[in-house]
């Protein structure tokens, strides 16, 4: 077995001395140079690019381990650092490990790689996914990958993560050639196929998209990106059923996993399976959920909908010391306010979530959507008492009529790029026929979030109104199926 590298650099030069390859002495070099001369090392970096293509938290994390311990067997081996980056990279990407604990660990570790080895493809592939998902540069980010296709052509990860750059610059055709190579150059990439997928997602092509995520199933059949894929597909299309096959094949494939458990509580709220949902979400934050802003953001959503205000905005409130910019949480706490009759508590939380996401700026409070971009302003909002000078005078229903009418002005349609949320900013208002305009809209769109209508107490009163009941038969959930029971 000590053999295998000898073995591998005869084969590898008799290849190259067959194909007459016309190469520089260097780049023949590296043809037929094992990057560590460590069996042992070789075998655990193996082990850890298998986990690390699991694309699951405990795949990242077990590849993690294996990447340590080749590094601990060949200090010097370049590409173990540079799947080492890619691991904490890829925990950041998908969520699973805060991106200011992550991303330090990345760049160390890629810039390790690269002073080991600068002609290493996957150090430049790796510092390309750090200036891309992290760094916000573009630039570098597309200079370190055209890099690593350079160096090593059928570097498929390269490819990929190139791909995706492309697509959030608008290049969509050169996206997909990208996406199209790094499939031929690795088909067995369950990965790759759920990026391509998400891109014929993104254009619209569903059924497109669906054929790549059951590709990806098939080489494996648990794989998240694939399955969430999916999922997100069968949303657009309103495939009730189909939603919840999926969910319930994420929670076998990763029991542990508390988003999983939250989605699925979601679904169940919409149909009107209270307790189901209500148990569900505790199995989430008993599952580690409790640090996770997200799984409090989905618990005030359910309890927002049974009617426990009070308790609402307690969870909304949790979820904002883990994550002060959730605008989830935001929007509930003041859904969860406005019902309980808060309505500066209400417009406070609604103008911080304006703020937040850089929709409104402090200069002009009706200007939504604006180019302006306000996290200069971050320091200012620390807190929601701060906002209590900005609101002297203003009713919650003087800011929404602000709001709606800035919208209209810069949206053709008359509800906006996403129609779902003017819906319940003209349901606030009580212009009930623009509303559900917008409600049938979002329905045409397959905007996600539209199953909301089936359970928000904001569209009680249009719950009752013959077009939104056909709206609701059309999304898969019956006439008073979701809606909230109190107690």
């Amino acid at each position: 077995v000590e053999d295998v590298f000898s073995i591998q650099d005869e084969i590898a030069r008799a290849i190259v001395g067959a194909l007459q390859l016309q190469i520089a002495g260097a780049q023949a070099a590296a043809l037929v140079t094992p990057a560590t001369p460590a069996l042992e090392a070789y075998n655990l970096y193996l082990l850890g690019r298998f986990h690390l293509n699991r694309r699951n938290e405990a795949g990242f994390e077990q590849a993690i381990e294996y990447f340590n311990q080749a590094i601990a067997v060949d200090p010097a081996y370049a590409q173990a650092h540079a799947g080492l980056a890619d691991s904490y990279s890829l925990l950041a990407h998908h969520g699973f490990l805060d991106p200011e604990a992550a991303y330090p660990k990345a760049r160390q570790a890629a810039e390790r790689a690269l002073a080991l080895d600068e002609a290493l493809a996957e150090a430049h592939a790796s510092l390309g996914l750090i200036a891309r998902d992290h760094d916000g540069d573009v630039d570098a980010a597309e200079a370190h990958f055209q890099r690593a296709v350079e160096l090593n052509p059928g570097y498929a990860s390269a490819h990929q993560w190139y791909a995706l750059l492309l697509e959030r610059t608008g290049r969509h055709e050169a996206a997909e050639a990208f996406t199209r190579h790094a499939m031929e150059l690795d088909p067995l990439s369950p990965a790759i196929h759920t990026t391509a997928g998400n891109q014929y997602r993104d254009e619209g092509r569903y059924q497109d998209a669906l054929r790549q995520f059951e590709r990806a199933l098939e080489v494996a059949p648990d794989d998240a990106g694939a399955l969430w894929g999916a999922y997100s597909v069968q949303q657009r299309l309103w495939d009730q059923d189909g939603m919840e096959q999926t969910l319930q094949r994420l929670i076998a494939a990763d029991p542990a996993d508390p988003s999983v458990h939250a989605q699925y509580a979601l679904y169940l709220m919409w149909h009107g399976r209270r307790d189901e949902a209500f148990s569900e979400i505790g199995t989430a934050l008993g599952l580690g959920g409790g640090q996770r802003a997200s799984v409090h953001e989905t618990h005030a959503k359910l309890l927002y909908w049974d009617a426990r205000y009070a308790e609402a905005v307690a969870a909304a409130q949790v979820a904002l010391t883990l994550d002060p910019d959730s605008p989830g949480a935001l929007l509930t706490l003041a859904g969860a306010n406005w019902q309980l009759g808060r309505k500066d508590a209400a417009a406070g939380a609604y103008l911080k979530q304006l703020i937040r996401s850089g929709e409104v700026s402090l200069e002009q409070l009706g200007a939504l959507f604006s180019d302006f971009n306000a996290q200069n302003l971050e320091a200012a909002f620390e807190s929601l008492a701060e906002l209590g000078h900005l609101l002297d005078g203003l009713e919650l229903d003087e800011l929404i009529e602000q709001a709606v009418e800035a919208k209209l002005e810069g949206a053709g349609s008359g509800c906006g790029e996403h129609a779902y949320p003017i819906a319940t900013l003209y349901a606030l208002e009580g212009r009930d026929a623009a509303a559900i305009a917008c409600l049938e809209l979002a329905f045409k769109r397959g905007e996600p979030g539209l199953l909301g209508v089936a359970v928000d107490p904001i569209f009680a009163r249009l719950r009752q109104d013959p077009r939104v009941v056909e709206l609701l038969k059309g999304l898969g959930v019956e006439p008073g199926e979701g809606a909230g029971q109190g107690g």
